[in-house]
């Protein structure tokens, strides 16, 4: 029973703490989030008065992958979609801009802040618990070994050690894609266009023969790989001449393995980018500008192959952004 004042006032104060917290995080997100808003829509305005879709998709993504913002998307005057990363949620912060130049409206930002919230109620039930746990334990150590325990308090190494930070969080599967295109004579001057459709994705790219490889681990790295596959299927056919695409896509642990199946997938390609079973079991949810459909091929398999292909015109508009740069 003389514990219980003890867990009252451990209760209140572990509530007014919390809501203090939050009360701090409510500002600073709100403060936080107003000021990149500000930011960006004054760094946006020359890229969308010039119709840069491009650097317009760069900018929102090095946003985006900072991690504090889930959605951000930018509007031509009318209201088009011009560029956009992530999805909007109804628990997002939401900071609205207008985008103006010289005082011409030009476009409309909007950006989407994860928001911080402490969750109270939790935080009070572990306290008790951890409280309860520590007394009882505390108590039977000192009820049976009390001087061996203040012995090991007086003499316990202070050496630690400190984990490192890590800078960037690779998954443990890798994404491979390999895209064959041919004739090499008729694709060898627009190389740098595939090497940018790369670098928008964040992909690593290989040669193997008459292989392209691109393989992607951090990130949104499935999104991203098949976002890539098809602004490369996009770039070819608005090159001049006649281009043959075949493209390939598989996830794994071994990449060896997967290179070997995206290259088989790319070997009976038609003209299309055909991922693995694994991608589709994968694919729930994950896509926004993307859809998969089941593909019928006299030597696979039903539910075994599909192909991807883009539901909207971003991937298009970044191509042409890229064929004209």
């Amino acid at each position: 029973m003389t514990l219980i004042p003890a867990l009252i006032i451990s209760s209140l104060v572990t509530w007014f703490v919390a809501s203090f917290a939050q009360s701090i995080l409510n500002r600073e997100s709100q403060r936080f989030g107003n000021t990149i808003a500000d930011q960006l829509a004054i760094t946006s305005a020359d890229y969308l008065v010039n119709e840069d879709a491009l650097s317009l998709n760069i900018t929102l993504r090095d946003i985006g992958s900072r991690g504090e913002f889930e959605f951000a998307a930018i509007h031509d005057a009318e209201r088009n979609l011009i560029a956009q990363v992530g999805k909007p949620d109804e628990t997002h912060l939401i900071f609205t801009r207008d985008v103006t130049l010289q005082n011409i409206l030009a476009g409309h930002l909007r950006l989407g802040l994860k928001p911080n919230k402490t969750p109270v109620t939790e935080i009070i039930i572990a306290t008790l618990v951890i409280f309860f746990a520590l007394g009882a334990g505390f108590g039977v150590v000192v009820w049976f070994y009390g001087d061996l325990f203040f012995t090991w308090i007086i003499g316990r190494d202070k050496d630690g050690s400190t984990e490192p930070i890590q800078q960037e969080i690779l998954h443990q599967d890798i994404c491979c894609l390999i895209i064959r295109i041919k004739p090499d004579r008729l694709i060898e001057a627009h190389r740098d266009k595939l090497a940018n459709a790369c670098l928008l994705y964040s992909g690593r790219q290989e040669t193997h023969g008459d292989d392209i490889m691109i393989t992607f681990r951090s990130g949104q790295h499935i999104q991203n790989s098949i976002c890539c596959a098809l602004l490369i299927k996009a770039i070819t056919e608005l090159l001049p001449g006649k281009l043959s695409f075949k493209a390939g896509f598989d996830i794994g642990e071994n990449e060896e393995a997967i290179r070997k199946h995206a290259a088989y997938l790319a070997g009976i390609s038609e003209q299309q980018l055909l991922v693995s079973q694994r991608i589709y079991n994968y694919h729930e949810g994950l896509f926004e500008n993307v859809q998969l459909a089941d593909t019928h091929h006299p030597i696979v398999g039903d539910g075994e192959v599909f192909t991807a292909e883009e539901s909207d015109t971003l991937i298009r508009n970044q191509a042409l952004q890229l064929c004209e740069s």
